[in-house]
Formats: structure tokens, C-alpha cells, sequence
């Protein structure tokens, strides 16, 4: 009975601030993950800027993880200032790309002028986005300089959201398998670490503070003001609310003053977020078309998925509480995102299709799926990567169109009876990321290639290509 009494901690300030924190960023990393990708659909100058793991890359995850907590948990105290001053760049960047959609909505909305000012890293500055560069400096600094619990979180989760929406899984078959050997990470690092290094390593590298460079560099050449600026500094690999966060005593350096999750315990979560996200905004969006079924009412998977986070985070919180130890909260967060969203069809590419054939009548099937309106895209999808798949990823444009001619399509064809302008059909395979086109300057003149683009590479498609 005593232990249960324990649980009412979990309404404390600093508990229920820390737990709708957590949910809000998952949920934001996942939008912003969406829009992103949108965002790339329409320029693809901005897909050298995001990373789609493959299988190996995702297995090297835990693996460099490792490696890096040890790096960190031996010589830390060599690499703080180096880290400090990495992180402050990164942040930056972060802080920049996550407040950029709100001030261009803004812009858009009030018809604001916003004149090119220069250019810098071959990339052109507006007025607005200048100074919203500034703001974001002026933000990073004033971390640097206090050290404040509030703008370490503020840095923490712009981290959290540029690494979902910039990092990406290409079907749930690998972010289950990231998950699984995450979770496995989490356990043995918090567990049993110990054991084998003395100390427990993750607690120990989660709670150690790092050199402020501009408190070295400050007191280095004796600068006005420098008992303002701190000595030490918590990374933003964290976010932090105090246990007294509205009394009026200062919390200190234990960490027991502190509320505390992992930045990690947010992003890995929020890559399977954004996935199912992705995944029911793509079956909304089809189901306006050819899948117009009664349960395509919207982001159905991504709520699951995510009331399945909330209560896994509730479960770690509730498990640190009853334990007084600290808990490695993939532990649980791993077992309830995936509850959420087990009893549900195959998230990949092609699970909805699969789903709907072995559920609904010959008559549904045929309507909404088999729908004669779209089979013909469908079928010049499965040609057009056919042959690119077969002359081995990429090929001219010169060539796919002599291959295409022998079933009676032709380049410069405006009237064809189903697809009408052939060339726009084409093109519109390139929109939906089944192809993408590169053009190369060469000695007779510019040749335009076709290769595989993200869609066409998924494992499942692939499967049904090969049958």
C-alpha cells in the first residue's frame, strides 16, 4: 500500500510537465517529419539534406552508440568544451529549422516584404530569415552564458525535432529492428554496466556537466563580468524541470533535484511516429481517389501509436518512482508503441492494399482498389520501374522511351486514350517518388537519367516487382 501511496508523485508539477512535454515534442517531431517530406516532394535540392537508413546504417546505431557512451564516459572531461561548442552550432541549426515554417507562415499570412540580403553558405538570406538567425544565436548564447534549465529544453527538443524529420526509416520492418536492438541498448547500459565498468555508464554520462568554452575563454583574457557566466554546462541531450520548479528555492546539482528524460527516449519513438504518420496521411490521401473505404477517417494509426508512447512514459515514470533508481525508458516505450500499433495492418508501403484485399468482399476489392480510373497508372508504375529495375537502377531517358515505344506509348504523344500527354504521366511517377530524374552534362550535350527514387526502392514494392 506504501508503494502505491509513492505513485501520487506522478502528479507532481515537475512529473506531469515533463510527461506532456515528452508527448507534445513526439507529436511535433512526427508533423514536422510529415511537412518536411512535403516539402522535399517539391524541391529536391532539399533531399541531400535528409538520410533514409538502410538496414546495416540502422544496426550501426546502437553499435556507435555504444562506442560513443564509453567515449564519453572515460574522456569526457578532454572532449566537454569541443562537444559544448559542437552542440551550440548544432542547436543553432536546429532552433533555426524549426521556428523557419512559423515565421514563413507569418510572412505569407500579414503579405510581408522580405527582401534578398547576401548570401551565405551558397544559400540566400532574406531579411526576416536573417534575423531570425539572429534570434536563434542570441538564444544559443544566452545558454552559453546562464546555463538555464528552460533554454537547455528549448535546445533539447529543437535537436529532438531536426533529428526525426532529418533522419529517416524507410518501412516499419527497420524501425521495428532498430527499436528491438535499442531496447536491448537501453537495458544493458542501465542495468548492467555496471557490472562491467564500475559505474552505472549511462546515468553517469546523462548527469555530468561539461567546461563552458565561454567561461574559459572569458576568464582567459579577464573579461568584465565573468562570475555572470557559468562554469558548467548540461548538454542538451536532455530535458530537465526541477522538483520545486514553482517553489523558490534554487534547485542544486543533485540529481535527485531533478526531473530528467533522454532525448532519445523522444526521437527513436518519434522515427516510428513520423513513419505511421507518413503512412495515414498517404492512405488519406488515396482513400479521396481510389480508396474511399469507411475506415480511412484520418490519422487512425499515428493516435494509437501515440497514446501507446504516453502510457509507456507513464510506465517508466510510475517504474523510477516505486524503484528510487533510474530506469531505461525504451524498456517500456518500445513494448506500448509497438502495442499501439500491432493490432493494425502492415505499416510499409503497400500494407494498406494488402490489408484491405484480405478483409473487404471481391466487390469493395474491386471497386476501390482494382479501380479502373487509376489501374492504368498502376500498371505504367509497375513497367516504367520494371525496366529501370532491370537495366540495373538507371537509365537514359533516350532509352526508357524506346523500351516504352514498343508498347505504343510515345514521348511527344498528347492524346494517348488513357494517359493522354505521355510525357506527364512520366513525369508524374517523379512526384510521387518512383523515379527521379538527373540531368548530366556530358560531351555531346546534356543526357537526362531515370533512376529509382525512395518508393521504388522499398523493400515490398520490390517483392511485388520480382513476382
Amino acid at each position: 500500500m506504501e508503494s502505491l501511496w509513492k505513485l501520487l508523485y506522478l502528479l507532481e508539477p515537475s512529473s506531469i510537465t515533463l510527461f506532456v512535454t515528452a508527448v507534445v515534442v513526439s507529436y511535433a517531431s512526427a508533423s514536422r517529419a510529415l511537412n518536411y517530406g512535403k516539402e522535399m516532394e517539391k524541391n529536391r535540392d532539399m533531399l541531400e539534406a535528409s538520410i533514409t537508413l538502410d538496414r546495416s546504417q540502422a544496426l550501426m546505431i546502437p553499435v556507435m552508440s555504444s562506442f560513443s557512451l564509453l567515449l564519453m564516459f572515460y574522456l569526457f572531461s578532454s572532449v566537454s568544451q569541443l562537444l559544448t561548442a559542437f552542440t551550440a552550432v548544432a542547436s543553432t541549426s536546429a532552433l533555426y529549422f524549426c521556428l523557419s515554417p512559423y515565421i514563413a507562415q507569418i510572412k505569407s499570412q500579414f503579405g510581408l516584404y522580405d527582401p534578398y540580403l547576401s548570401r551565405c553558405c551558397s544559400k540566400s538570406l532574406t531579411r526576416i530569415q536573417s534575423l531570425l538567425l539572429v534570434v536563434c544565436i542570441a538564444l544559443v548564447v544566452a545558454w552559453l552564458v546562464s546555463g538555464h534549465w528552460i533554454l537547455n529544453n528549448l535546445l533539447g527538443v529543437s535537436l529532438c525535432i531536426a533529428f526525426v524529420s532529418h533522419v529517416r526509416l524507410p518501412n516499419i520492418k527497420i524501425c521495428a529492428m532498430l527499436l528491438v536492438c535499442l531496447f536491448v541498448y537501453d537495458i544493458f547500459w542501465v542495468f548492467f554496466s555496471e557490472r562491467f565498468f564500475g559505474a552505472n555508464v549511462m546515468v553517469s554520462v546523462a548527469t555530468q556537466q561539461a567546461s563552458n568554452p565561454v567561461h574559459t575563454v572569458a576568464n582567459s583574457l579577464s573579461l568584465p563580468g565573468l562570475q555572470l557566466i557559468t562554469k558548467k554546462l548540461e548538454l542538451p541531450v536532455k530535458i530537465v524541470f526541477p522538483r520545486n520548479m514553482f517553489g523558490r528555492a534554487v534547485p542544486g546539482n543533485n540529481v535527485s533535484d531533478y526531473m530528467m528524460l533522454g532525448l532519445g527516449d523522444m526521437a527513436i519513438p518519434s522515427m516510428l511516429l513520423a513513419l505511421v504518420l507518413c503512412f495515414d496521411h498517404r492512405k488519406s490521401r488515396d482513400s479521396t481517389t481510389a480508396l474511399d473505404f469507411q475506415s480511412s477517417k484520418g490519422f487512425n494509426y499515428f493516435w494509437y501509436a501515440l497514446c501507446g508512447y504516453a502510457v509507456g512514459l507513464v510506465t517508466a515514470l510510475a517504474a523510477g518512482i516505486l524503484t528510487r533508481s533510474p530506469q531505461p525508458a525504451l524498456l517500456y516505450l518500445v513494448c506500448t508503441v509497438h502495442a499501439g500499433t500491432g493490432n493494425h495492418p502492415l505499416l510499409d508501403e503497400e500494407g494498406a492494399y494488402r490489408a484491405v484485399g484480405r478483409k473487404y468482399s471481391k466487390y469493395v476489392y474491386s471497386k476501390f482498389v482494382e479501380d479502373k480510373s487509376s489501374s492504368h497508372i498502376t500498371g505504367l508504375t509497375f513497367v516504367v520501374v520494371g525496366i529501370i529495375h532491370l537495366g540495373g537502377g538507371k537509365v537514359t531517358e533516350e532509352n526508357l522511351w524506346h523500351h516504352l515505344k514498343r508498347l505504343g506509348l510515345h514521348e511527344n504523344e498528347e492524346n494517348h486514350p488513357k494517359f493522354a500527354n505521355t510525357k506527364l504521366a512520366l513525369e508524374t511517377l517523379v512526384q510521387q517518388r518512383y523515379l527521379q530524374k538527373e540531368k548530366v552534362n556530358g560531351p555531346e550535350g546534356n543526357i537526362v537519367y531515370y533512376e529509382l527514387a525512395e518508393r521504388a526502392l522499398d523493400a515490398a514494392f520490390n517483392d511485388r516487382i520480382k513476382e
